[in-house]
């Protein structure tokens, strides 16, 4: 059932973004309603398998990464130029390829540990996962800046707001990550390699707030989300 949930919402996404590019817009947008209802039963559905919040492999965080940011472009964006909304829509199909490709182990329910038994563990989680949405959000931006006719870039305010928010949020999340370890395992930091691409994002994310050409800023953001993918596709564990 699950994954006939995640290949019916894949194909729903595609058709919207395909009746988008023919500017069908409006069987476009009611697609991409019909699509998030099916990606809806999918994260419920996921959630009563596991029992706890699908937040703890590279599988859940690819699901709920991808649902919230349907959410956010839908619901919480206004007045997008078109070639943006073709950049969005593609952007998630795109990350939802991932979770169609993962071996079967990557994908399997399995109990949470003890450790991930914690109010802190939610905290980092859902902290960093929401400093994702943003950064994915001005990731679209920034390659629209760098790609597309340049007589469709108004939106340098709403970048500079997405990067703030995501710099924000990845900065709470791994003080969250810092408290978690420290009550779970008794260290706050002990060099793991999650560990230090986390600060190694943050690190390269601070470098937008340091510069003022807006291409620059833009290969910027586009740098970070390369990391952040490595951190949490390449590491293999998610968030």
């Amino acid at each position: 059932m699950e994954n006939i949930l995640l290949l019916i919402t894949g194909i729903i996404y595609l058709l919207a973004f395909a009746t988008g590019l023919f500017r069908q817009r409006g069987i476009s947008l009611y697609t991409m309603y019909l699509g998030v209802a099916v990606h809806t039963a999918l994260i419920i559905t996921r959630t009563v398998l596991t029992q706890h919040l699908p937040l703890s492999n590279v599988y859940e965080t690819v699901l709920m990464l991808t649902w919230l940011l349907q959410i956010r472009f839908i619901f919480f964006q206004k007045q997008i130029n078109v070639q943006i909304i073709h950049f969005q829509r593609l952007l998630v199909i795109l990350l939802l390829l991932l979770p169609m490709f993962l071996q079967p182990e990557f994908r399997a329910v399995r109990p949470l540990m003890p450790e991930y038994k914690n109010v802190w563990m939610y905290i980092h989680v859902i902290t960093d996962l929401m400093a994702y949405v943003f950064l994915f959000s001005g990731f679209v931006l920034a390659l629209t800046d760098l790609f597309a006719p340049k007589k469709i870039f108004p939106y340098d305010k709403h970048m500079d707001i997405d990067i703030k928010i995501a710099m924000v949020l990845l900065s709470c999340g791994l003080l969250a990550g810092l408290i978690w370890g420290q009550i779970s395992r008794g260290n706050y930091w002990s060099w793991q390699p999650k560990e230090i691409w986390s600060l190694i994002n943050i690190m390269i994310l601070s470098l937008y707030l340091h510069m003022k050409d807006r291409h620059l800023r833009s290969i910027i953001v586009v740098a970070t989300v390369f990391t952040v993918l490595f951190t949490i596709i390449g590491l293999g564990s998610g968030i």
